[in-house]
């Protein structure tokens, strides 16, 4: 997914610095991911096999290329402003509710990659973002956050090995149990992430 931005993205600055079309290619871009996202709904509702289901996650260049446009652009655009924050704090809950009783009840399944189209989730994305880019850190946790962040792509690669393994003895039915999961999932995928770092050949790829 990442080779496949990559090779877009002269393509993309090029719009993203183009005045008169930049705009009208991010809404384009967030169009099309809110059309796939209601098909989905739409055949899920109908339980017909999902777009989600037909096209591997790394082949749906359509959110990637969204995602990543919009990090430009919301650079490029963006002003933050502190009232965001209460939006913030307003969507998080809304989205977290939205999206269980959708997974429930329409969809039949909690995988989170099936909302990354869905418009409130790019908004609250996008301020969730723009909010930490905009809070001052003290730098004495600098080197934490560095040290952890230079780990997460790791933990993103372990963490599925896991959660496979933890499927076979476990339906994730039970909330209490399932915080508990992921506490665990992160914690040993960082762990294994952070051995994984110390192996010179490894290490690049991990980072």
């Amino acid at each position: 997914a990442l080779i496949l931005i990559y090779i877009c993205t002269p393509v993309l600055y090029k719009i993203l610095h183009n005045e008169k079309i930049n705009t009208k290619f991010l809404i384009f871009c967030v169009s099309i991911c809110e059309l796939i996202y209601i098909i989905n709904i739409m055949f899920g509702y109908k339980q017909i096999k999902i777009i989600k289901e037909m096209i591997p996650q790394t082949l749906r260049i359509w959110t990637w290329i969204t995602y990543f446009y919009l990090g430009g652009y919301s650079k490029k655009h963006f002003k933050w402003n502190k009232k965001y924050k209460l939006a913030i704090i307003l969507l998080i809950p809304s989205v977290i509710i939205y999206e269980f009783m959708v997974s429930n009840n329409i969809l039949n399944n909690l995988y989170a990659e099936n909302f990354y189209d869905n418009i409130f989730v790019i908004i609250l994305t996008v301020l969730f973002f723009n909010f930490i880019l905009n809070t001052n850190i003290n730098s004495k946790y600098t080197n934490v956050i560095v040290n952890i962040s230079s780990m997460t792509f790791g933990i993103y690669i372990i963490h599925m090995f896991l959660v496979i393994e933890l499927s076979k003895y476990y339906n994730f039915e039970n909330g209490l149990v399932n915080f508990i999961s992921f506490i665990f999932v992160i914690n040993i995928s960082g762990i294994l992430s952070y051995i994984i770092k110390k192996i010179p050949v490894i290490r690049t790829i991990v980072q």
